[in-house]
């Protein structure tokens, strides 16, 4: 019987990375044909020189705001949670404003929790409860719609109209 639920387990994790590397094939194909395309219409345009290029200046924005690295915001992210480790983190937007995101274990590795860190002073600008560790991974609470920290969802809370509280 352990051997069944074991394999079941097994045949269940085969097929979800199965169906996600198809997801990941589908879309980086309509990404190449979408950008096919563009080039295909750029392509009848000489090469033009304007006054704003945006990849240019998205980054100089970051470079001119980005005042606290990478590393020394994950210790102060990793020091808001008691034996904390950083599992991972991001530059991105959250609520109009460029911050560091990081998901942080605690001690025993059980629970997690989102710190928010500010790119421009390194202050802690939020640190989520604790949530359950084992029910993130395996989906009762799972990375959820828009992924780690993309959108307005991180895991299964979404972040409530007010703030920077979660909703479960």
């Amino acid at each position: 019987m352990a051997n069944a639920s074991f394999l079941n387990k097994k045949v269940a994790v085969i097929a979800i990375l199965a169906g996600g590397l198809l997801t990941a094939v589908l879309v980086g194909s309509l990404a190449i044909a979408s950008a096919q395309e563009e080039e295909a219409k750029n392509a009848s345009v000489p090469q033009i020189n304007g006054t704003v290029n945006v990849k240019d200046a998205a980054r100089n924005f970051v470079n001119e705001n980005v005042k606290v690295s990478f590393v020394d915001a994950a210790a102060t992210a990793q020091a808001q949670v008691e034996g904390g480790r950083v599992l991972g983190g991001h530059i991105g937007v959250v609520q109009g404003y460029l911050v560091y995101n990081f998901i942080v274990t605690d001690a025993s590795g059980e629970n997690v929790y989102k710190v928010i860190v500010d790119v421009g002073n390194g202050e802690v600008l939020h640190k989520s409860d604790g949530q359950q560790f084992g029910a993130m991974m395996f989906g009762h609470r799972g990375f959820g719609p828009g992924g780690f920290g993309q959108g307005k969802h991180f895991g299964g809370w979404a972040m409530n109209p007010q703030g920077m509280g979660w909703n479960n």
